[in-house]
């Protein structure tokens, strides 16, 4: 992105939702994933608000009308064991199938840590007349296992420590940590060829996402140490509720010098998103002994997560218009583009502190 943050992915031309403040977000695995595009440079005339560096779409596995079959078998370090399958072909000669599945487990890259995953995406493509396709996929991805977040200090990573320097897999956490993840995501896209100069594109995808953390943060070394972190525990329960449209009327013509690839567009999508975060604050100091960690030190029943308690209710939606003309004259290409977004975010915020109920705040 050249410098600037991305806060979100594209997929098959559709943004992947992302309430702007939390962890969920979808992540399509590269396996699924039949292409990838970067577009370098703004395109919010398009795709609404962006990063001026740039942004990457991925491009789902579509189904083919020629039989193909994989079947894909993995074993690697870190105990890497992994299966996959991707198997295309007709049903019928209008009716189009494949299948993408995988299962992976490994450990993490730090000490305790696991990742697993299991994803199923199936997808079926009609065409209904010589004109009119329809493409139908579902996409499921299940992380039960995935490395948490969890900071490391500065002293014993970048800058030596009284004991040297930690090992690439240092964890300042405990098995105690979690981070899972589970993503639905169905969609439909319609494409129609009205005549030689006129197409019409629709595509429809719901959202449905949740993911449960259970992390840890430090708080700096105790008095005198450079060896002993004090940490504080917390967790977040996320769920996302997201569906999304977008419909394109393309229209190609020729004036006497230029020709023109005239675009007329209108996107809506809604989020609705719901995040649970309990701390302990500094109630607890929860010390690691980072020269000789022990990473089972911790347990629910132990932590005082009703500390510090807060519940976010995020709604947004965004309506947005837009129409591009790609001109070309001889060796010259002017893209020229306008768009207008009504976007709507609202938070309701409530909190409490040691059973202490505060005010309700609105954003």
């Amino acid at each position: 992105m050249r410098g600037f943050k991305t806060y979100s992915n594209f997929y098959d031309g559709l943004r992947l939702p992302y309430d702007g403040a939390w962890n969920l977000m979808p992540q399509v695995d590269v396996y699924a994933t039949e292409a990838v595009e970067v577009v370098k440079g703004p395109a919010s005339s398009l795709y609404g608000y962006a990063a001026p560096g740039g942004m990457v779409n991925q491009i789902a596995k579509a189904p083919k009308s020629t039989q193909e079959n994989e079947v894909q078998l993995r074993l690697g370090n870190q105990n890497l064991k992994e299966v996959a399958v991707d198997s295309t072909g007709p049903i019928t000669d209008t009716l189009n199938y494949r299948l993408v599945a995988l299962k992976r487990q490994k450990d993490g890259q730090m000490q305790t840590t696991e990742e697993e995953r299991l994803l199923i995406n199936p997808s079926l493509e009609w065409q209904a007349t010589d004109d009119v396709s329809v493409l139908a996929n579902l996409f499921y991805q299940d992380d039960p296992e995935m490395v948490p977040s969890t900071p490391l200090p500065a002293v014993g990573t970048v800058y030596n420590a009284s004991y040297g320097k930690l090992d690439s897999d240092a964890y300042a956490g405990d098995e105690w940590n979690k981070f899972s993840k589970e993503v639905f995501m169905p969609s439909v896209t319609v494409n129609w060829d009205i005549n030689d100069q006129l197409t019409f594109k629709h595509i429809t995808r719901y959202t449905d996402a949740e993911a449960q953390q259970r992390n840890m943060y430090n708080r700096g070394f105790i008095d005198g140490s450079d060896k002993v972190l004090k940490r504080s525990a917390y967790t977040t329960d996320e769920s996302m509720n997201n569906w999304t449209t977008d419909n394109q009327l393309a229209y190609q013509f020729d004036t006497a010098n230029t020709s023109h690839n005239l675009l007329f567009g209108v996107e809506y999508q809604e989020t609705d998103s719901t995040v649970s975060y309990r701390d302990t604050l500094d109630s607890k100091d929860l010390p690691i002994d980072l020269s000789k960690p022990s990473f089972s030190q911790i347990s629910t029943d132990m932590l005082p997560l009703d500390t510090y308690y807060q519940k976010d209710d995020i709604e947004q939606s965004q309506l947005g218009l837009y129409v591009q003309d790609e001109m070309r004259w001889q060796d010259w290409t002017v893209v020229a583009g306008l768009r207008h977004d009504d976007f709507k975010s609202t938070n309701e915020q409530r909190s409490s502190y040691l059973g202490t109920p505060g005010e309700k705040n609105y954003y």
